[in-house]
């Protein structure tokens, strides 16, 4: 298969909708890698019965007891080294792509520089209305999508894209595609987690972004390959659960750990980083700022090797890290 999408779940009720438009796509020549990490395996059970399923066009494998990083990583280990596809999209299991999301981004792939080795989906907000995501810059905030975000989708979207923004765009990592090439070499050459274990929930698809810069892939926004993300409410009416903020401020300060020495932390991240702590101590949520800080702690050591080694990379092939990170041009 030229494409083999990864999707990781443990709900089918949740998978459903993104599995019958996995179904319905115009373009054919793909493969699921479905990591199920639900603890009787009842999504794998549940699509048993699928078209997908019944062409020999799935594989399933067992990943209970992990995190969702973990299941990611035992799925890119599930995909043949022997016979590798040419582009592996991870696609979470609330969202929705279209008809054509598939189609569109394989050409999209096939016809771009071999050095472009990641892939933007256009994200809509369950409502369709608004845009959710055209991409993420890394800048200053961490994780805040394009300066489109929340903007309503005008008419004549597909006749007159968004244009791709020229600095530090990564794919979002709700639908994101990525070449095989990119994967081994991180895991290969770099030794390094595709899926940064110690970087979970929101900010993964902006370390994969900052590693494929520091080695000189490029990125690309693929405005016709348009996804919904059925999870994601418009005007804040979903909130974040105490878990979920609890990764949220862990994984930043980790993401911030990783690539950031403090003696060149830019002013503009320690404002956001002591207005986020300071704004979720007014709300009550000092416990959960408190685990995060703590589980940090736990993950210091490795976090800083880490940092050693990546500096080192950059050094070496002249890259300015800081720069990236300020989202301003190398």
């Amino acid at each position: 298969m030229r494409i083999a999408v990864v999707v990781v779940s443990n709900n089918w009720e949740r998978l459903r909708y993104c599995w019958e438009a996995l179904e319905s796509q115009s373009f054919s020549q793909f493969c699921v890698v479905l990591a199920d990490f639900s603890l009787d395996q009842s999504v794998t059970k549940s699509l048993e019965s699928s078209r997908l399923n019944q062409e020999r066009r799935v594989h399933a494998l067992s990943a209970k007891h992990t995190t969702v990083n973990q299941a990611w990583n035992r799925a890119i280990e599930q995909i043949s080294e022997a016979n590798p596809p040419a582009y592996v999209p991870f696609l979470n299991d609330d969202s929705r792509p279209k008809p054509t999301w598939l189609e569109c981004l394989a050409l999209s792939a096939d016809r771009a520089g071999k050095r472009v080795g990641m892939f933007a989906s256009m994200l809509l907000a369950k409502c369709e209305c608004h845009i959710r995501s055209a991409g993420h810059t890394i800048v200053i905030p961490w994780g805040r999508p394009d300066c489109r975000y929340k903007e309503p989708v005008m008419p004549g979207l597909e006749a007159d894209p968004v244009p791709i923004v020229p600095c530090g765009v990564v794919p979002c990592g709700a639908a994101a595609l990525y070449r095989w090439e990119l994967i081994e070499q991180l895991r290969g050459q770099y030794q390094e987690q595709f899926m940064d274990e110690e970087i979970e929930h929101y900010w993964t698809c902006l370390d994969i972004g900052i590693k494929a810069q520091i080695l000189g892939w490029t990125s690309e926004l693929v405005s016709d390959a348009v996804v919904v993300d059925a999870g994601f409410e418009i005007d804040g009416v979903k909130t974040l659960n105490d878990r979920a903020e609890r990764l949220q401020q862990e994984s930043r300060l980790a993401l911030t750990v990783k690539f950031v020495p403090p003696e060149l932390l830019p002013e503009e991240l320690n404002d956001q980083i002591t207005h986020s702590m300071a704004h979720m101590l007014k709300r009550g949520k000092g416990a959960i700022l408190a685990e995060a800080l703590e589980k940090l702690c736990r993950k210091r050591e490795s976090l800083l090797e880490k940092r050693s080694k990546w500096a080192k990379i950059a050094a070496e092939l002249q890259f300015d890290t800081v720069k990236l990170l300020c989202g301003r041009p190398q």
